[in-house]
């Protein structure tokens, strides 16, 4: 069981920590702008390679959508995986981090770009299946269409009117209904498979040069019996991305994205901290052998007892009081 309010507690008191705060909104701006100036780049390339997946018939406009998204994360993956090893970093130390570590990850761009590839894939995967079975179906009824149209060629134009339009009705009726269910079929199959593969951009920020699939499978494993627990703890804080909306994102950068990011750290610490308890790591760490991951990140067994200790001295506190 996922305590969200102790993880959300455990944010507000680290931001409040001496230039934390501030240390946080200048790493955000230094990622909107090299997330900005990435993404020109992705989508130079993204254009380039649609113009040539579209030469391929039917298959090519199924294709042309997911393959953009997939060069796109892949393009932008250092500066956002560095942006969470940032947030790691200051769950760690409960202290200011230099903003200017957020670049720390682009030495390990290939590494990252696979990993975000993988995870892209992984998300597209059924959509992008549905998508085709969906072209097909729609497909088999247009070409019923002309052949129904084929019968009665030898008919005057509105006799062959009379008969086909009336199908037609039928047909349009017919069309919006399996477009209504494969949207429906799609959108869930992708909302579940995100909330699946959430842990990966974490996993890789705690260890750059983890292998792409090696990743996945383990925010897989992190993120079983926990897929309610994180859709509840990320609609918690629609009240601030509403809010950041409205203020033309002044709400966000001052203090929204701050506080989401590092609830997000510690989740994802207090993920792989169950997850190794439930392994039997916890007895190494016990013993001594607290080591750190790559970067200079602790482990997340230990973040997750930063997270709980400090939440449980501030209630003992409060109960004082």
């Amino acid at each position: 069981m996922i305590n969200r309010q102790a993880i959300k507690q455990d944010s507000k008191k680290i931001m409040k920590a001496e230039g934390v705060l501030f240390g946080m909104i200048g790493a955000d701006v230094l990622n909107c702008i090299l997330v900005a100036l990435l993404s020109i780049a992705g989508y130079v390339i993204s254009i380039l390679l649609d113009s040539i997946i579209l030469l391929i018939p039917i298959l090519g406009l199924v294709l042309v959508g997911p393959f953009s998204s997939l060069v796109m994360n892949m393009v932008v993956s250092p500066a956002d995986v560095g942006l969470n090893k940032y947030y790691l970093n200051i769950l760690t130390t409960r202290a200011k981090v230099s903003p200017g570590t957020i670049t720390d990850c682009f030495p390990h761009f290939w590494s990252l770009a696979k990993s975000y590839a993988v995870r892209t894939f992984f998300l597209s995967l059924i959509p992008t299946v549905l998508t085709l079975i969906e072209v097909i179906i729609l497909s088999i009824i247009s070409g019923g269409i002309l052949t129904f149209a084929g019968i009665f060629s030898g008919m005057d134009f509105m006799s062959i009117a009379d008969n086909i339009f009336g199908s037609i009705s039928l047909l349009v009726d017919g069309y919006a209904v399996i477009i209504a269910v494969f949207a429906i079929l799609q959108f869930v199959s992708y909302f579940i498979m995100t909330l699946m593969a959430w842990a990966v951009p974490w996993i890789i920020a705690n260890n750059p040069e983890a292998k792409a699939i090696d990743a996945l499978k383990q925010s897989l494993s992190l993120t079983s019996g926990h897929l309610w627990e994180i859709f509840v703890f990320e609609l918690s804080f629609i009240g601030w991305h509403i809010l950041g909306a409205l203020t033309f994102g002044i709400v966000r950068l001052l203090y929204g994205r701050p506080y989401y990011q590092t609830s997000c750290a510690g989740l994802y610490a207090v993920l792989a901290g169950n997850n190794k308890t439930g392994s039997g790591s916890t007895a190494s760490h016990r013993s001594g052998n607290t080591g750190h991951s790559h970067g200079g990140v602790a482990s997340s067994s230990e973040m997750k007892t930063t997270i709980i200790s400090n939440t449980t001295d501030s209630n003992r506190k409060t109960e004082h009081i």
